[in-house]
C-alpha cells in the first residue's frame, strides 16, 4: 500500500470504532429489549445506510470505485463486472430488508430468525461483490466457497487488522545498505531525526505547560470575576448546576451500566468488521480463486463412470419405489375426481392431524432429498473424472434423479400449501416452508435445464432466492397470519 491508503486505512480503522458501537448500541441491544423496540427498528435502517455507505467510501478512497470495478479483472483474468452489478444488487436488498423491519418489526417464529441471519448474510457478501473478492468474480458455483471465506477466512484473518493500522508508523521506504558499514550520511540521517524527536518532545513539553498554566490563571481570574459581577455570579452558578447534572449518579450509572459494558462489547464486533472490509480491500482478490480451488482438487478426479452408473442407479430405483407407495397411498386417501381440488371434500376427508402431519412430513422429506441429490451432484463434480453431464448415459442418470426430486417438491407442495394452508390457513411457520419449497424447485428446475443447456443456473438460483425472500420481509406477516 502507498502513503495515501495508509492514511485512509488508519482513518478507517478509528471510524470502525463508531461503526461498530452504533451496531451494538442501536441494533444489537435493543433488540433484545421491548422497551426500545423502537429504537431497534430504526436502528436496523440507519445502521445498514451508514454500513453501505462507509464500504463505498472504504473502497473509493483505496481507487477502487465503482466504475474501476467494472473495468477491472480478477488475477486469473476474469472480469469483475459481475461483482459490481451484484454489489448493488444485494445493497439493495440489504436496505429493502432493513425497511422491512421498520415497517413490521422483525417478523414471528422461525421466519424472524431467518430474516436476522439474511439481513447479516446479505451484508457480509455485500462486502464480497464489492470489494472483487468472489472466488469466480460472480455468485456461481463457489458460493459456498464464497460465504465460508466471507463469514470465516477474511475476518479472523485480519481480525488485528484494525491495530495494525492504527498503530504502525508509516515510514518512507530507504535505500538498502551498500555494506555493512554506516556511511557518513546515514550517521547525520540519525543524528536529524534524533534532533528533530527532541525537539518535539520539547514542544510537547512547553505545550503541557502553557496549557496547564492557562488553567489556573483562568480559574483565579473566574473566582475574582465572580464577586465583580452579579450577572457572571448567576451564570457560573448555572453552570456549576448543569457539569453537577451532568456528573450525576444517574448519568455516571448509565455511562456504566450501558454504555460502557456496549462499546467494550463492540470493540470485537468491529475489529471483525474491519478485518472482512478492510482485508478484501487489502488482499484484492478472494483468499480462494475458483481456479486455485479446481488446481488443488484435480487430482480427487478419479472415479469411472461406472462408479456414477451403481450409485445413480441405486439411488433411482428407491425413489421409484417410494414415490410409486406414497403416491398410491395419496390416492387411495383423496381418491379422484373433484375430490383434490374442492375444500369441503377435502376438509371432510383429511383431518387437521392428517393435513399437519403430512404437509410437514413432506416438508423435510423434500428437504432431505433435495440436498441428498445435491450432495451427490456436487460429490461427483469434485471426484468423478468428467462431470455427469458430459456424458450422455451419465447425464440422463443425473436427469431422472433431479426428476424425481421435482416431483417430490410438487407434493410436497401439494401438502403444504392445498391440504394446510389452504384447509386451515396461513401460520409464519407455513409460510416459511412454502417459500423454501417454491426456491427447491426452482432450483432443481434450473438444475434439469443446465444439463442441456449452458445457463448460469446457480447463479439465478442463488439471486432468485435472496430477492424472493426480501420481497417476503415486506409483507406484513403478523397481519396476514393473526
Amino acid at each position: 500500500m502507498n502513503m495515501e491508503q495508509k492514511r485512509t486505512f488508519r482513518w478507517a480503522a478509528i471510524l470502525s470504532y463508531v461503526l461498530g458501537f452504533i451496531y451494538i448500541d442501536w441494533y444489537a441491544a435493543p433488540g433484545i429489549d421491548l422497551d426500545r423496540l423502537l429504537d431497534y427498528r430504526w436502528g436496523n435502517l440507519v445502521f445498514t445506510i451508514l454500513y453501505i455507505a462507509a464500504v463505498e467510501l472504504f473502497s473509493a478512497k483505496c481507487g477502487l470505485t465503482l466504475s474501476e470495478l467494472r473495468r477491472r479483472t480478477s488475477p486469473d483474468g476474469r472480469n469483475l463486472s459481475g461483482c459490481a452489478a451484484e454489489s448493488v444488487f444485494f445493497a439493495g436488498l440489504a436496505l429493502l430488508q432493513s425497511l422491512a423491519s421498520v415497517l413490521w418489526d422483525i417478523h414471528p417464529e422461525e421466519i424472524g430468525l431467518m430474516q436476522v441471519l439474511m439481513w447479516h448474510f446479505t451484508m457480509v457478501y455485500y462486502v464480497l461483490c464489492r470489494t472483487g473478492t468472489l472466488a469466480a468474480g460472480h455468485t456461481g458455483i463457489f458460493f459456498l466457497l464464497d460465504a465460508f471465506q466471507g463469514t470465516v477466512v477474511l475476518p479472523w484473518k485480519n481480525i488485528f487488522l484494525r491495530f495494525l493500522s492504527i498503530w504502525t508508523r508509516s515510514r518512507k521506504p530507504e535505500e538498502p545498505d551498500q555494506g555493512l558499514e554506516q556511511t557518513e550520511e546515514q550517521e547525520v540521517s540519525k543524528e536529524q531525526r534524533t534532533a528533530r524527536k527532541n525537539e518535539k518532545m520539547q514542544k510537547a513539553g512547553i505545550l503541557f505547560i502553557s496549557v496547564l498554566t492557562a488553567l489556573i490563571v483562568c480559574m483565579i481570574a473566574w473566582k475574582e470575576l465572580l464577586g465583580v459581577s452579579a450577572a457572571f455570579a448567576s451564570f457560573g452558578t448555572g453552570l456549576a448546576d448543569l457539569m453537577e447534572r451532568l456528573l450525576s449518579t444517574k448519568v455516571l450509572e448509565k455511562l456504566i451500566r450501558t454504555y460502557l459494558p456496549e462499546f467494550l462489547l463492540s470493540i470485537p464486533v468491529s475489529a471483525w468488521l474491519f478485518g472482512l472490509i478492510g482485508g478484501a480491500l487489502k488482499e484484492g482478490r478472494a483468499p480462494v480463486s475458483d481456479a486455485e480451488f479446481s488446481e488443488s482438487t484435480r487430482r480427487y478426479h478419479i472415479f469411472p463412470a461406472y462408479s456414477a452408473y451403481i450409485v445413480l442407479g441405486a439411488l433411482i430405483a428407491v425413489y421409484v419405489l417410494f414415490f410409486a407407495v406414497g403416491a398410491a397411498d395419496l390416492v387411495s386417501k383423496l381418491g379422484g375426481g373433484t375430490g383434490l381440488f374442492s375444500k369441503e371434500t377435502l376438509m371432510d376427508r383429511v383431518t387437521v392431524y392428517e393435513a399437519a402431519s403430512g404437509a410437514i412430513s413432506g416438508f423435510w422429506q423434500l428437504v432431505r432429498i433435495v440436498l441428498l441429490n445435491f450432495s451427490v451432484l456436487l460429490g461427483f463434480c469434485l471426484f468423478s473424472d468428467v462431470p455427469l453431464w458430459e456424458r450422455k448415459k451419465t447425464r440422463v442418470l443425473v436427469t431422472v434423479l433431479f426428476g424425481f426430486a421435482t416431483v417430490f417438491a410438487l407434493m410436497a407442495g401439494y401438502r403444504l400449501f392445498v391440504l394446510y394452508l389452504f384447509l386451515y390457513g396461513p401460520t409464519p411457520r407455513r409460510i416459511l416452508s412454502g417459500w423454501i419449497i417454491c426456491v427447491l424447485l426452482l432450483w432443481c428446475i434450473l438444475t434439469l435445464i443446465r444439463f442441456f443447456r449452458k445457463i448460469p443456473a446457480v447463479r439465478i438460483g442463488i439471486l432468485a432466492a435472496a430477492a424472493s425472500f426480501t420481497v417476503l420481509c415486506l409483507f406484513n406477516i403478523r397481519g396476514i397470519c393473526y
